[in-house]
């Protein structure tokens, strides 16, 4: 657990594995970051990006680990 990201996953359709996962209970960003939204905890959640290129959201373990996954930019 904690407040850093050390594990990123591609995928090529975010919006599918986004719903996929919320469905099956999983502990989810409520939306997908993207360009022109600010973004906090993509560093760490202490730092926000301006503008999240490509496509992101976080999900998280039982453990509080987060995980990083990237859509297509």
């Amino acid at each position: 657990g904690g407040n850093q990201t050390y594990c990123a996953f591609a995928t090529e359709d975010i919006e599918e594995d986004h719903a996929t996962l919320r469905a099956r209970g999983v502990d989810v960003d409520t939306g997908i970051a993207r360009k022109g939204n600010r973004r906090p905890g993509l560093v760490s959640m202490d730092v926000t990006v301006g503008d999240p290129v490509p496509p992101q959201f976080f999900f998280r373990d039982l453990d509080g680990n987060r995980f990083l996954i990237v859509g297509p930019g």
